[in-house]
């Protein structure tokens, strides 16, 4: 297995080695190529811990497909640098947002949440960063559809962190993008599903949130044991396509492969 070469610390001694206990996961697909990573990343390497690469340098293009070409994407952060990394997926998708929108109301009150519950905000957050990848992909760029999509996923994200919702007024939980985000994202693109909604039912905002909401718990596991359910992003979208056949848009799995291979 190739393995991007470590990090080699400016001054012998500037990092320890840390224990198991005080890192928690951070997946490779969240940050972008040839940006500056917000914390130190560390992979685990035949039980070695490895600092791959320090807060502020760059990850560039190559190492990024090498980890996950490598199977080495199921990365890990320190516990005290969480907050930095919470701060980084914030603005890699609140740029995307209309500030005069409804969005920003349902961010902010998710935010009230961001002391108390950070692994829960945090695996929100990265649910919408993967389905506005996914959107841009496909075309949706901007607009109102992008803007009621962002809010759809967020409250959906808040619905399966288990998150009270009910403070939030009903204006910004209503819309018919909203709700079908938020009662659809369990159906197979096959028409097999719980609900048994056609193709044609389906349109693409349920589309996507239901390939972003089963990848994200089989690359991450479920809430609470996420540190033992982690998977290869590559792996898990191959078997999307294998092995669940017909559960999901199979050009939308494929638009994710491309995605995380740029």
């Amino acid at each position: 297995m190739k393995v991007p070469a470590p990090h080699v610390p400016s001054e012998a001694g500037d990092r320890s080695i840390p224990n198991n206990s005080d890192l928690v996961p951070l997946p490779l697909a969240t940050l972008q190529a040839d940006r500056r990573v917000p914390v130190d990343i560390y992979l685990d390497h035949d039980g070695d811990w490895i600092l791959c690469r320090s807060a502020g340098d760059l990850l560039s293009t190559e190492v990024r497909r090498e980890l996950l070409e490598a199977g080495q994407d199921a990365l890990w952060m320190p516990l005290q640098q969480r907050q930095r990394y919470l701060e980084y997926l914030r603005a890699s998708i609140q740029g995307e947002w209309n500030p005069r929108s409804g969005i920003v109301w349902v961010s902010n009150f998710l935010e009230q949440h961001a002391v108390q519950e950070p692994q829960a905000i945090e695996a929100i957050y990265r649910r919408v960063r993967y389905a506005l990848l996914l959107a841009h992909d496909v075309g949706i760029d901007g607009g109102d559809l992008l803007d009621d999509f962002c809010r759809g996923m967020l409250l959906l994200g808040a619905e399966l962190e288990g998150l009270d919702l009910s403070a939030l007024s009903e204006e910004h939980r209503c819309g018919d993008s909203v709700r079908a985000i938020l009662e659809g994202h369990r159906e197979r693109f096959d028409g097999t599903g719980p609900r048994g909604w056609s193709r044609e039912q389906q349109r693409l905002p349920v589309r996507i949130a239901s390939l972003v909401v089963a990848f994200e718990e089989a690359t991450m596991g479920s809430r609470g044991t996420r540190k033992q359910g982690r998977r290869c992003a590559f792996d898990v979208l191959r078997s999307f396509i294998v092995d669940d056949h017909g559960a999901f848009d199979p050009r939308l799995v494929a638009g994710f492969i491309r995605i995380l291979e740029r």
